[in-house]
């Protein structure tokens, strides 16, 4: 078993690093993201684009239009039932070294079907919550079991591409999230959290926005 986990950890490596070299240019060449957070006032649509209204934590008001290509994610919290073979996951890892990977959190897409996205492993950039040595890695859920290596923890197999398979370690009580599509979760007075990159026009260039919601999810809703 040792054995294996050493083959599956070198070919492991090589995918890691070849990802790591076509990242880093694009991660270098970005400015620093930028957050902003606050409590949802609206989120209207109009035709292909979104106009999104918060109040910051300064009581100012910020109107955001947002197009199409910003992907606007409702998240809900979760727990670890939520980590089972077929679903889709994205998440923060830490790299201590070569052959280690620690799981920081996951954020779970249950409603994803069919065929998956290709898995992906890429430089966390600098913001706040991550840390020099972290990544960000998705793909597809294919295992999870004791590690043979290291009593204390799990081990949660992601499929990134073709074969290729990364065995994150994982304690227990991670934070887990999911994300949902349905409308119907997002509610005035929500957490939203609006990320981006400031440009040097002035202007911010939105990336991602993020609605949190108070509904608790376990794996038994979505069979």
């Amino acid at each position: 078993m040792l054995f294996h986990n050493r083959i599956l950890t070198h070919h492991l490596c090589l995918f890691l690093m070849a990802s790591f070299l076509l990242n880093s240019q694009s991660s270098f060449a970005q400015s620093e993201t930028e957050t902003i957070t606050g409590k949802l006032v609206s989120l209207d649509a109009k035709g292909r684009n979104k106009t999104l209204i918060i109040t910051t934590e300064d009581g100012e008001e910020k109107e955001f239009l947002l197009n199409s290509r910003v992907p606007v994610e409702v998240r809900a919290k979760s727990d670890e039932s939520m980590l089972v073979n077929g679903f889709f996951v994205k998440g923060i890892i830490n790299r201590p070294n070569q052959e280690t990977l620690m799981g920081k959190s996951f954020v779970v897409y249950p409603e994803l079907k069919g065929r998956l996205p290709v898995g992906t492993f890429a430089k966390a950039p600098p913001k706040p919550g991550t840390s020099k040595g972290d990544y960000f890695i998705s793909g597809e859920i294919t295992g999870r079991g004791p590690d043979p290596d290291y009593a204390d923890f799990e081990r949660l197999l992601i499929t990134l591409s073709g074969k290729n398979t990364a065995p994150i370690l994982m304690k227990k009580n991670i934070s887990v999230s999911i994300s949902l599509s349905d409308a119907k979760y997002i509610k005035p007075g929500s957490l939203v959290t609006v990320e981006g990159t400031p440009q040097r026009n002035g202007r911010f260039t939105i990336t991602e926005v993020t609605i949190a919601t108070d509904e608790t999810f376990t794996s038994e809703d979505f069979r």
